[in-house]
């Protein structure tokens, strides 16, 4: 286990955090046992189940992961909602008028490939094998869980909860970085340091795109850069919405290869149903955002001298708990 203090801050930003600005929590205040974050909310499913059971729990509860365990209860891994979208094509109802096909043979090879994927059990698309980032009651902390949460990752694939399973590999809960952010939301270090001086290196690496892109460059850019979300700006910088991997994986189904060529602009989720926070609120404010309101991500913005609304970056609960990790004291 590294040392907190032999760390170096990811956000260069240590000199600029001020004394009133110290944690209220102490180094030993981390080391008690992870149950004390624990989440017991969350959803099992049995491995042998067929995807469509998956999808349609997805859909009626708009969760982002399930949990997979075998016959005995036995944890296995789990699910995310891009590895279960990806494997059926969208519904008709999701795709702009201009862009459907009313032609009967496709929606008949449509149908066919449905009926076989809806068979198919969950095991087929399982992530995560159980001697990966698998914690045990009793025997794990809350910095431990911190840390393994604060690391990097290069792939979706690469959850973001941790599950802690008993001696007998049952799943008694999972631990995610929105836990910790609850055990850690009243700190001075997150009220009173705002959002710009945070992460003024973050918003060096804005990558937004026009909204005539395609749906192919932007399922690229999404894939193999990686990015969960990209922000959609016309050609002053003024925001006009997002994409996310969840939006955009289903449409770029082998399936439609016909709406390789849509600009993205059709499916957008556009700025009016987005989380704006200024840069110079507090963390805080954006805590608020991701656990009072359930967000998984905000735009942070600045205002331009027209008083436009510019982007400046997309913030994360996993980027807040990094500032965090990086900057105890």
């Amino acid at each position: 286990m590294y040392k907190l203090e032999e760390k170096v801050s990811i956000e260069s930003q240590s000199s600029n955090l001020n004394s009133e600005n110290k944690t209220m929590l102490k180094y030993d205040d981390l080391l008690e046992d992870v149950e004390k974050v624990i989440s017991y909310d969350f959803c099992v499913m049995k491995a042998s189940e067929p995807l469509i059971n998956a999808l349609t729990f997805l859909m009626l509860q708009n969760i982002n992961y399930i949990i997979v365990v075998d016959q005995d209860n036995k944890f296995l891994g789990f699910v995310n909602d891009t590895l279960i979208l990806c494997k059926f094509p969208p519904p008709d109802s999701s795709l702009p008028p201009e862009y459907k096909i009313n032609d009967r043979n496709f929606h008949k090879k449509v149908r066919n490939y449905i009926n076989h994927a809806k068979k198919q059990p969950i095991e087929d698309i399982l992530g995560v094998m159980p001697f990966f980032r698998c914690f045990y009651k009793n025997r794990a902390t809350i910095l431990g869980a911190m840390e393994e949460l604060v690391k990097p990752y290069g792939h979706y694939i690469e959850e973001k909860i941790i599950p802690v399973l008993n001696e007998n590999q049952n799943l008694v809960g999972v631990v995610s970085d929105k836990d910790i952010l609850k055990f850690i939301r009243d700190e001075p270090l997150l009220i009173n340091t705002s959002v710009e001086v945070a992460f003024k290196k973050k918003f060096i690496d804005l990558f937004t795109l026009p909204p005539e892109t395609t749906l192919a460059s932007a399922y690229l850019c999404i894939e193999y850069i990686p990015r969960e979300y990209i922000l959609i700006c016309d050609e002053r910088d003024n925001l006009l919405g997002w994409i996310n991997r969840r939006k955009v994986t289903p449409m770029a189904h082998p399936l439609y290869h016909h709406l390789i060529k849509m600009p993205i602009k059709e499916i957008m989720e556009p700025v009016t149903k987005l989380d704006l926070i200024e840069s110079k609120q507090a963390i805080s404010e954006v805590i608020k955002a991701f656990l009072d309101k359930g967000r998984e991500a905000v735009v942070i913005v600045t205002k331009n001298k027209e008083n436009h609304e510019i982007p400046l970056g997309i913030i994360t609960p996993k980027d807040v708990l990094q500032f965090f990790y990086f900057n105890f004291q």
